[in-house]
C-alpha cells in the first residue's frame, strides 16, 4: 500500500514521513493524515507567519525587564486588579469597571 501511495506524491517530506511508519501500523486513512500534517506544516512555515505560542517568550529577559517602567507597572496591577473584580457572567460590570478606568476608556477610544 505504500508504493501505491508514494507513487503518486512529489513531495519528499511527505514520502520521508511515510516511510519513518511501520509498515503494519500504516493504513490509508494514517497515510493521508500524515500527508495532510507535512503539508500544513509546510505551509505554515513557508509563509513565515508564527502562532500565538511561537511568540511567548521561553525564559527570563533581563533587557526586557529592564525596558519596563513604573507606569508599565501600574498599568499592569491596574489591569489585573480590575479583571478580578469582573465577574464573567455579568457583562454589565464589565462595562461599568471598563467605563471607570482611564487607561481601558483610552484603549477603546482608540479602537
Amino acid at each position: 500500500m505504500r508504493t501505491r501511495f508514494v507513487c503518486s506524491i512529489h513531495n519528499e517530506a511527505i514520502i520521508k514521513a511515510l516511510f519513518k511508519i511501520k509498515d503494519d501500523e500504516l493504513t490509508f486513512t494514517r497515510a493521508i493524515e500524515i500527508a495532510a500534517e507535512v503539508e500544513e506544516a509546510t505551509r505554515t512555515a513557508s509563509h513565515g507567519n508564527a502562532d500565538a505560542l511561537s511568540r511567548l517568550p521561553a525564559g527570563a529577559d533581563p533587557f526586557f525587564d529592564r525596558e519596563e517602567t513604573g507606569a508599565d507597572s501600574t498599568t499592569i496591577c491596574t489591569i489585573k486588579m480590575t479583571s478580578n473584580q469582573i465577574v464573567p457572567t455579568n457583562p454589565k460590570a464589565l462595562e461599568s469597571a471598563t467605563s471607570k478606568d482611564k487607561t481601558l476608556t483610552g484603549v477603546i477610544q482608540c479602537l
